[in-house]
């Protein structure tokens, strides 16, 4: 059997910025050209988008990290596979309750051809104000049955409460009207839920207004 050839490539011009490793036997062709990669906060959200150029490519995956060092997969996204086009548009919001209480998130792309050829863009990083994530005050904590919300908002609008386990799922939503000013919001019928740490979420016309860790006792 001939040896399998292992090689690294790395880009750094106006069409790439991919920093990629490349397993193949046959090709020195990569299937992405990355154009773009940037990551924006939008209220209380990160909006990843990024521009490429692609050959044979299967999908994305969109990766974060708290450290810089150690990522993990957050979304996946197939290639829109449109030979035609000059170069795709994509875009990924990061709403997770994981964002709270941190200073500094880093994001890459992963990116996998038809092949199984694998390659990562470069880390990229957005700081975020010492407010991000706290527009909410959740009480009591720990709690039994309910809990009481505070919400600043500065219009009127269609709220939405969710409880949050730690795997982001909801085990209990309410709909509610949100005047601008302050509003006192109750979540009931809480007391069938498992002892341990929910996250509380309160979002105004769609776009997440905070986040709060509550206990249940």
């Amino acid at each position: 059997m001939p040896p399998i050839n292992v090689w690294s490539i790395y880009f750094k011009d106006a069409q790439s910025i991919f920093n990629c490793a490349v397993v193949s036997t046959n090709t020195s062709t990569l299937a992405v050209k990355l154009v773009s990669f940037d990551a924006t906060v939008t209220g209380n959200s990160i909006t990843c988008k990024w521009i490429s150029q692609e050959t044979d490519n299967n999908h994305f995956e969109v990766e974060r990290s708290f450290d810089g060092r150690n990522f993990n997969s957050i979304a996946y996204v197939f290639s829109k596979e449109n030979p035609s086009a000059l170069s795709n548009n994509y875009s990924y919001n990061d709403k997770s309750v994981a964002l709270q209480g941190h200073n500094k998130i880093f994001y890459r792309l992963k990116d996998v051809d038809k092949n199984g050829n694998v390659s990562f863009s470069d880390i990229i990083s957005i700081k975020l104000a010492a407010s991000f994530a706290k527009g909410i005050q959740v009480s009591p904590s720990p709690f039994t049955g309910s809990l009481s919300i505070i919400v600043e908002s500065k219009s009127n609008g269609n709220g939405e409460i969710k409880l949050l386990n730690l795997s982001g799922q909801p085990v209990a939503t309410k709909n509610v009207t949100i005047t601008k000013g302050s509003n006192m919001l109750q979540l009931d019928n809480l007391i069938a839920l498992s002892k341990g740490v929910y996250v509380a979420q309160v979002s105004i016309n769609g776009v997440i207004a905070g986040n709060q860790k509550v206990i249940k006792n």
